[in-house]
């Protein structure tokens, strides 16, 4: 893999970000309109700024220059770098009332970077098609709660909580099949309109799981967590508490 690394400053990324255009976008769209207007929608747009910041430490500290190997053969890399396309389509769907998909979105990338930090941790050393030849071997295997039972980190229980909570909105589950048949809800199933539930839903799991990506990117690469700036450990430290909490008992001088 290799990965041009951006170098817009923080007013740019803002005003040049695929996220700007989706807004001039969907301006005249009513739904749009209100959810910007949500409570708690700032906080949660500015989760795409979060991310942005800690992939440009990945430039900014020098370490794609000095461990370029290592990042080209990661597939936590990979899939945080696939992070600046997939957290938009987020954004888009919530926007525009499509919240199943988010979740669905979002379901996808918990299990993408659950994947690949296993992935990375059984073979640091292997190249990307060896990894895919593993990826093929076990992924009907392990996934889910038993693929977290198998990476190394601290947060399983509150990631299998996650998941499972992930899961009934994403496959025809008893929660999923509910909310079609109940009359109180069939018309946000089938409308575009802003629903403040499941708005606020969004934001929790979007949160949740960013809390995960950020935590195992850090265990990843945890020698970024002492290059990480001001702002940023300000941003983790209001909403992401499972990185935090690791970022706390982990520092370590980068190489």
């Amino acid at each position: 893999m290799d990965y041009q690394m951006a170098s817009d400053s923080p007013q740019e990324k803002k005003e040049d970000s695929p996220l700007s255009g989706l807004i001039v976008a969907l301006r005249l769209n009513d739904t749009a309109k209100t959810t910007r207007n949500a409570a708690g929608f700032d906080r949660w747009f500015d989760s795409y700024t979060t991310f942005t910041d800690m992939l440009l430490t990945f430039r900014d500290i020098g370490y794609y220059q000095r461990q370029r190997n290592v990042l080209d053969n990661s597939i936590v890399f990979g899939r945080f770098v696939e992070l600046h396309k997939n957290l938009p389509w987020v954004f888009i769907c919530v926007l525009s009332g499509n919240y199943h998909s988010a979740i669905r979105e979002l379901r996808y990338i918990l299990d993408s970077f659950l994947q690949a930090y296993y992935l990375d941790q059984e073979h640091p050393t292997a190249g990307v098609p060896c990894k895919l030849e593993v990826l093929r071997e076990i992924e009907r295997k392990r996934f889910g709660s038993r693929l977290i039972e198998r990476i190394g980190v601290q947060e399983k229980g509150e990631m299998k909580e996650l998941y499972k909570e992930l899961s009934q909105f994403v496959h025809a589950s008893y929660e999923e099949m509910k909310t079609v048949l109940d009359e109180r809800t069939i018309f946000d199933r089938v409308t575009y309109d802003f629903v403040q539930t499941s708005f606020d839903r969004c934001i929790d799991l979007t949160a949740r799981v960013l809390d995960v990506v950020f935590l195992l990117t850090l265990t990843r690469f945890p020698e970024l967590i002492s290059q990480l700036t001001p702002d940023l450990k300000r941003a983790i430290s209001d909403d992401y508490r499972l990185t935090l909490r690791y970022m706390e008992s982990h520092t370590v001088a980068p190489t």
